[in-house]
């Protein structure tokens, strides 16, 4: 028991040492991702499923919640947008704003 707790000690002290989080088991460590490059991601896998589409859509994010506005032709394309979105690493939310055209 005593060298189990004595490995717990050491490997705390060396993640400290290099900079590593140390994280409680079964946790998941907080990703930092910034909003401008959630933006980029969400806009470039846009363009890349669609490019027509892309034009049509406005993409902005502030604290991970990305908001989708502007238009689409379909309903399945703005379903699709919505995925998109929450594809990017970082998202916490994606509030969907994008109106049909008609």
């Amino acid at each position: 028991m005593i060298r189990i707790r004595r490995f717990a000690w050491i490997a705390a002290a060396c993640c400290v040492v290099l900079g590593a989080t140390v994280v409680a088991p079964g946790a998941r460590a907080a990703q930092t991702v910034s909003d401008s490059h959630i933006t980029s991601e969400v806009t470039a896998k846009l363009n890349t499923y669609d490019p027509d589409m892309a034009r049509l859509i406005r993409v902005s994010t502030h604290d991970g919640v990305v908001t989708l506005s502007g238009h689409a032709w379909t309903n399945a394309a703005l379903a699709k947008a919505t995925r998109i979105a929450w594809s990017v690493d970082g998202v916490v939310k994606v509030e969907n704003h994008i109106a049909l055209m008609q």
